[in-house]
């Protein structure tokens, strides 16, 4: 999720939560949304490069002992700023932080909440990125604050939530109907994902021993459309010498669900990594490659974010 969306939530949550009407004055209104955006501090980690960046992006800031630490001392300095209570500032910067949380373990890409107990990413794969049902609902809590009262602006925040179980309860009804659409094939893994830019659509992935299903699907669970069928191999020596890169260990890491890919291309080998997660007309929006010699010195590796063409070197 981007900053504004995180701010509008924060605030308009700061709003249902107090009942009061927003003032910008508000130290505890200013704690709240501070915190609101407080756990993307880790974007400094771009200052390094792309690849410090997508590594430790939703790490420890986005843990829930760090984002305890950070609100702690978000808290500790308002306390300086403001004439009130160290508890309350450092409390409603933890209720700004909270909500970034939630929100970035709702989609796709998730958290590492357990962090440093556990470098997993925590999701729950039900928002897109940018959500603009919800984002309207709670941006008329905070732009019409003064004619909304107390009441209208908890009705319009369980609306949101509503939202979140409908999505939720749709997820589910999509995974009991790809074993009835499925009944002779047995799949080791299920996963369901929010189609990639899109509000309307689920995207799943099916995967067995010997291949991967990539489909897509309707929010309301109708037009059950494959958009691939990729072919599993066991992994081959090449493979394997891969996997144990500094760009295979990355991408592993970067991504729970990914497909790879390996072809002769003349006295060369290419070991393609794709995230599976978000699937456009294209292609796939991430991918990595390891060029790999006839006698298996690896020559190139590289990340690409975001495009084919656009190539990071990871050595």
């Amino acid at each position: 999720m981007d900053l504004i969306t995180h701010t509008i939530v924060g605030t308009a949550t700061y709003r249902v939560f107090t009942g009061q009407e927003l003032s910008f004055e508000d130290p505890f209104l200013i704690a709240t949304m501070v915190g609101a955006s407080l756990p993307d501090i880790d974007i400094a980690t771009h200052l390094f490069g792309d690849v410090p960046y997508f590594k430790y992006h939703r790490g420890a800031t986005h843990s829930i002992l760090g984002t305890i630490i950070l609100s702690l001392v978000v808290g500790g300095g308002l306390s300086f700023i403001f004439d009130v209570s160290f508890f309350a500032l450092f409390s409603f910067t933890l209720l700004g932080c909270a909500t970034h949380v939630m929100l970035d373990t709702l989609n796709s890409y998730g958290a590492k909440l357990f962090w440093p107990f556990s470098d997993k990413r925590t999701t729950l794969n039900l928002l897109v990125f940018i959500e603009p049902f919800m984002i309207a609902l709670l941006l008329a809590v905070i732009m019409f604050n003064s004619f909304i009262d107390g009441g209208r602006a908890i009705l319009l925040f369980i609306l949101v939530l509503l939202y979140f179980l409908f999505r939720y309860f749709s997820k589910l009804m999509l995974k009991r109907m790809l074993t009835k659409k499925f009944p002779r094939q047995s799949f080791d893994k299920v996963v369901i994902v929010p189609a990639f830019a899109s509000i309307f659509h689920w995207d799943y992935i099916l995967e067995n021993n010997k291949e991967v299903i990539l489909g897509r699907t309707t929010l309301m669970l109708k037009d059950f459309e494959i958009k691939k069928r990729l072919k599993k191999e066991a992994p081959s020596k090449i493979v394997k010498k891969a996997l144990l890169t500094k760009v295979g260990k990355f991408f592993a890491d970067f991504t729970p669900h990914y497909y790879i890919k390996h072809e002769k291309i003349k006295d060369k080998h290419l070991v393609k990594f794709i995230d599976l997660r978000y699937l456009v007309k294209e292609g796939f929006v991430n991918s990595a490659e390891v060029i790999i010699s006839e006698k298996g010195k690896v020559m190139e590796a590289f990340f690409q974010p975001y495009s084919e063409n656009r190539k990071i070197p990871i050595n």
